[in-house]
């Protein structure tokens, strides 16, 4: 399919065609890598910790890897916009490789952490993955697809954990790179022999805003970077204020070039549009709140029980009970584009919300069992990826064809900086009461626990009410965009 341009295509009796099947099947290839280059290293944190000596260092290969993909996210959707997606998925890929094997062959933390940084580009996939799949499939049929491609994320997440803690306890730690070094070189023919070439260029005669990079990047890395560190308990406070103030200065400056410029690396006068501004800040509310499932639930089911809170469990089972909940996004990804592409992206939403702060509320009440705990967590989770899905889909409905990777970049952009100052937020949670047990440890009491699950209740319900009150405005569904 490489030969030709892209087009919106449908078979008869409106079957989607073998070539475009392939190369869904393909970009579903791609997710899969970018979900395991965020996965994996979560589940290898205690033997990475060991081996660079402190927690502290090893989370440093987490931070980088964010930095790099919530900058990449906005730069590379707007370039394959400008210059052909798969263009730059394919350097995309190849600097995923290149980063994987960095990591892989170092001997010192810093080399480590920088090739981390590098695979950080994976963070440009899905805004990439989001456009071809306009500009290859009938619009009625977007959402739906748009949805397999955010469920993929999901489902290779969960296989991410469980292939991390694999290649960290079978081997060596590092022994993961070489398999997502070995996945990117893999991918790459793959890639180029299927994927149709895109036209680029948004618009004709539209220039890529150097100076908008330019300005955005070290912005949004030095803001990130002081929420991600900044309640350690190390943390050095004037650091940290000099951090984001620095950050919050170029970011102010580049909203202030974005504005006046003619042709901007994101157009933030879309944020005019109801729908596309109900994206952006349902993405942060959501990613404040709902997205934060992972984080707390596996903090629940390995808090001793001694506490007043918790299961006791090991980390290897927390783990293995971790997976229905993650394949859960299989389903409620692909569900949520096809609801939304027949009924709407908003009144999608409403109800995905609704279920999630229906679950969070629900764990208040019912956290002292397991079998509780852990379908409580799927609820959870299903609702997380019909917002993870119907977000960026209620943007792509109010969004032409060839904006579509801009858009989506910024919407992951987002979602990254939300995500990381949600677990600080949570962290602020835990820590308001404490229980000490006899051997000295410490942990969150049950009130900080139940504080925390109020709180992401209460955020669902808003977002609920919002996305509600947007479908009674709008209620019949838009086709996507093609202008």
């Amino acid at each position: 399919m490489n030969a030709g341009r892209a087009t919106p295509q449908d078979g008869p009796s409106g079957r989607t065609p073998p070539g475009v099947l392939l190369v869904m099947l393909v970009l579903v290839l791609a997710e899969v890598l970018s979900s395991f280059e965020s996965s994996m290293v979560y589940t290898a944190l205690p033997g990475i910790a060991r081996d660079l000596g402190d927690l502290s260092t090893a989370s440093w290969l987490i931070t980088a890897h964010l930095l790099g993909s919530v900058v990449m996210a906005v730069i590379g959707g707007r370039l394959g916009d400008a210059y052909g997606r798969r263009r730059i998925i394919l350097i995309a890929v190849l600097l995923c490789g290149i980063g994987s094997l960095v990591s892989a062959v170092a001997s010192s933390t810093s080399l480590i952490i920088a090739g981390r940084a590098l695979q950080g580009a994976s963070g440009a996939l899905l805004p990439l993955v989001f456009g071809i799949v306009r500009e290859v499939v009938v619009p009625h049929k977007s959402p739906f697809w748009i949805g397999c491609m955010t469920g993929a994320f999901g489902v290779g997440s969960s296989m991410g954990f469980l292939l991390g803690g694999y290649l960290s306890d079978a081997g060596h730690w590092q022994s993961m790179f070489v398999f997502t070094s070995l996945y990117s070189l893999a991918l790459l023919p793959i890639l180029f022999a299927v994927l149709p070439r895109s036209a680029g260029a948004a618009v004709a005669g539209e220039r890529f805003d150097y100076l908008g990079a330019i300005l955005f990047a070290p912005g949004v890395a030095l803001v990130l970077l002081a929420v991600s560190t900044g309640f350690r308990k190390d943390a050095d406070l004037l650091w940290t204020a000099a951090l984001l103030a620095t950050g919050a200065t170029l970011l102010a400056i580049w909203i202030g070039h974005e504005l006046r410029c003619r042709h901007p690396l994101v157009h933030l006068r879309h944020l005019r549009n109801r729908s596309i501004a109900l994206a952006f800040g349902g993405m942060c509310l959501a990613s404040v709140g709902l997205v934060q499932t992972a984080f707390l639930f596996m903090l629940l089911m390995q808090q001793p029980s001694a506490t007043g809170i918790g299961l006791g469990l090991s980390a290897t089972l927390a783990g293995m009970l971790k997976i229905p909940s993650s394949l859960t996004a299989g389903i409620a990804s692909p569900l949520s584009g096809w609801l939304s592409a027949r009924y709407g992206s908003a009144l999608v939403l409403a109800i995905g919300s609704g279920l999630g702060g229906l679950g969070w509320i629900a764990l208040i009440g019912f956290h002292d069992t397991l079998w509780h705990v852990v379908a409580i967590s799927m609820l959870c989770s299903f609702a997380a990826y019909v917002l993870m899905t119907g977000l960026p889909t209620l943007a792509l409905e109010q969004t032409p064809v060839g904006r579509s990777s801009e858009v989506t970049g910024a919407i992951m952009m987002l979602r990254g900086v939300a995500t990381a100052v949600g677990v600080q937020l949570m962290g602020i949670f835990l820590s308001i009461s404490r229980v000490t047990l006899p051997s000295g440890d410490q942990h969150p009491a049950e009130s900080a626990f139940l504080l925390a699950f109020a709180g992401i209740g209460t955020s669902a319900l808003l977002l609920m009410a919002i996305c509600w009150h947007e479908w009674r405005r709008r209620p019949s569904p838009m086709a996507l965009s093609t202008v």
